[in-house]
């Protein structure tokens, strides 16, 4: 009896084990796919959208304040080193009918950033380094009018604070969630 209670444990600790890492294979498997499916459609970027930033940020162009009219037809991008198309946050805005080849009237771009608000102190070093620093996580929002080629309007959402001892700051997410919704608004 004491023999079948052993295997019967072991047998739900392998199982569980299998499903665990099931889990985390799958994530990361859907995870890269989205990675390379954002490439794909990055490269069907219309060629005057990347000429707009071709050799400039959305920083370099002028701002001029005002409110967008835009009529919905925008396009949301991610603004790293080039602008890369995000296809779940199109989805989620109804903006993704308008990629590749639609006109659109203004782009919406998300350039994320980070504040360094001080370092954590080690107990074997005082040294300040990248790996210990201390930051908050923030994206500025700009909103470029096509026609008028200069941006209407910039936005900053703040992520969370880091911790006050060193732990893994992780990525504030749900601010795309205030994003949506404010842009359902336009």
């Amino acid at each position: 009896m004491e023999k079948r209670k052993r295997r019967i444990i072991i047998l739900g600790a392998i199982t569980f084990a299998i499903a665990v890492l099931g889990g985390i294979s799958y994530w990361i498997y859907q995870r890269v796919e989205t990675i390379k499916e954002n490439k794909e459609l990055s490269k069907q970027i219309p060629s005057y959208i990347h000429d707009f930033f071709d050799k400039k940020s959305a920083s370099d162009y002028p701002l001029s304040p005002m409110k967008p009219n835009w009529k919905g037809r925008y396009l949301l991008f991610d603004e790293f080193a080039n602008l890369s198309y995000n296809k779940k946050r199109n989805e989620e805005l109804n903006t993704h009918k308008y990629f590749p080849n639609e006109e659109i009237n203004g782009l919406v771009l998300v350039k994320p950033e980070r504040k360094i608000l001080g370092y954590y102190k080690s107990k074997d070093s005082d040294v300040e380094n990248s790996a210990n620093e201390a930051y908050q996580e923030f994206y500025v929002i700009s909103y470029f009018d096509i026609k008028t080629e200069t941006l209407i309007a910039r936005d900053t959402i703040w992520g969370a604070l880091p911790k006050k001892e060193n732990q893994t700051v992780k990525t504030n997410t749900e601010c795309f969630l205030l994003l949506v919704h404010l842009m359902r608004k336009n």
